[in-house]
């Protein structure tokens, strides 16, 4: 195992001890947000026919500086003495020494990928995220088969600080930990085969609009999820998906953390996302072993660790939904399973950013699932409510927003009007039997039976195309 240390060392680990590998100190700037940046290996490598490996550091003044080296082929436990070849025109980041990005990724192209930062400070002064031309705040693609030095092809825009990031060997999608500035940290998804895409900063921040003017109405790619900063946390840790075989409850997994809180952030392969508190602190990389495993080390502490499954996964949720009952909000969910869990708290806000606990329903903890209702009163006439459900070892997962109207106008409400993350709110006060998406030439391209339904409830579409 190697590991890249922000001072240019890299370090070999056999298993029971550590050894030095590499020194690349006499080209590597460090301090502050700079160093050696990350480190991957040739999708190839075997040691004898392929022995290339690349790494990402800041260079001369800053620049972002992407170079290939080799292992020794008479030891591949050892550095060839050759050294490293750069291999693109290293990239200006000389004003300021933060939001360098700086990871390393073959993708399932074959091609290697790096992120980068903005180029620092802080509100994007050079408007660097949304500039197309610049190389700063980008994911950008080396053709490992053209010339050196090789030009970087840009493939999205508006990143921030991408400082850890990764894609999900089995699928190939993209997932990118993009550090936020005082409001958000996000976690952004990239499709596998995708590309133009705009992350939003400076535009937005996760989901706020941060610089409005000369920013683009649409086109944006939101956060696939967000947390507050510094409540939760101020810098998000981009680590893996879980494909490995020795946790198989774990497997499609997706698995971050904050550098400072400590809070782990997962994601299931159904879509809903998991808080967890008290994982260490200071976790600057994670890594993923050939079979899997996943890895992680902290600028806190000289541990390596690796990830593991300490008890069952939490609920499963099969619904949550509102309805207006007399002078009453009557919220209603339904559980198919509980395992280690605490207790349900509704929480309501007038904004849907800023929610307070509205009440505390204690859980059955029946394997088999259960239902539950919950009544709340409140004059306001639009209110949002959400589920935190709580389990044993203090890890709170999010149900999705309700909105409720209490208007007494038209029965049905449809909304967004432009559905940007597969999800479609439905608030009906009369029973619905049916809902059907049509396009314009009158083909249903969707439909689901409602059964009935009185109240707010979210509907997850299918994946379709854009404008439809």
């Amino acid at each position: 195992m190697f590991i890249a240390q922000q001072n240019g060392l890299i370090k070999l680990w056999n298993g029971t001890s550590l050894s030095d590998f590499a020194n690349l100190t006499s080209v590597v700037t460090s301090g502050g947000e700079r160093g050696l940046l990350s480190m991957t290996f040739h999708p190839n490598y075997n040691g004898t026919t392929n022995r290339d490996f690349f790494v990402y550091y800041t260079g001369t003044e800053g620049a972002l500086t992407v170079a290939r080296y080799r292992t020794s082929v008479v030891d591949a436990t050892q550095l060839d003495p050759v050294g490293g070849t750069v291999l693109i025109t290293p990239i200006e980041h000389k004003t300021y020494n933060n939001h360098n990005g700086g990871d390393l990724n073959f993708g399932p192209d074959g091609n290697l990928y790096l992120t980068t930062g903005d180029g620092g400070l802080a509100n994007d002064p050079f408007e660097n995220g949304q500039n197309p031309f610049t190389l700063l705040g980008k994911l950008l693609k080396i053709d490992l088969t053209q010339p050196i030095p090789i030009t970087p092809e840009v493939i999205d825009i508006g990143l921030r600080n991408p400082f850890r990031w990764s894609f999900d060997r089995l699928t190939g999608d993209a997932w990118i930990g993009d550090v936020g500035q005082d409001a958000s940290e996000e976690i952004n998804f990239k499709p596998a085969g995708t590309s133009g895409l705009n992350f939003g900063w400076d535009c937005y921040e996760g989901n706020n609009v941060l610089e409005p003017d000369g920013c683009p109405a649409t086109g944006f790619t939101f956060p696939s999820f967000v947390y507050a900063n510094p409540a939760q946390g101020r810098s998000v840790i981009g680590g893996y998906v879980y494909r490995g075989a020795e946790f198989p409850q774990l497997q499609g997994w997706y698995v971050a953390i904050d550098y400072f809180s400590g809070r782990i952030f997962r994601k299931s392969p159904a879509g809903d996302w998991y808080i967890q508190t008290g994982g260490p602190t200071g976790i600057a990389s994670f890594g993923e072993a050939p079979d899997g495993t996943i890895y992680a080390v902290s600028q806190f502490s000289d541990v390596l660790y690796k990830l593991i499954v300490t008890g069952s996964l939490p609920v499963v949720l099969v619904n949550f939904s509102a309805n207006k009952k007399d002078n009453a909000i009557e919220l209603s969910w339904k559980t198919s399973t509980e395992q280690n869990t605490s207790r349900f708290r509704i929480e309501f806000s007038t904004d849907a950013v800023h929610f307070q606990i509205a009440g505390i329903i204690a859980a059955s903890r029946n394997p088999n699932g259960s239902s539950y209702s919950f009544q709340h009163y409140l004059s306001t006439l639009v209110l949002f409510y959400r589920l935190a459900i709580e389990d044993d070892d203090g890890s709170v997962r999010y149900s999705s927003i309700l909105k409720v109207s209490r208007d007494n106008g038209n029965p049905v409400k449809i909304y967004p009007t432009i559905i940007k993350d597969g999800k479609l709110n439905f608030s009906s006060s009369i029973p619905a039997k049916k809902l059907q998406l049509i396009n314009n030439n009158g083909a249903i391209v969707f439909e689901k039976d409602m059964n009935g339904i009185v109240g707010a409830t979210m509907i997850n579409l299918p994946a379709l195309p854009k404008g439809l």
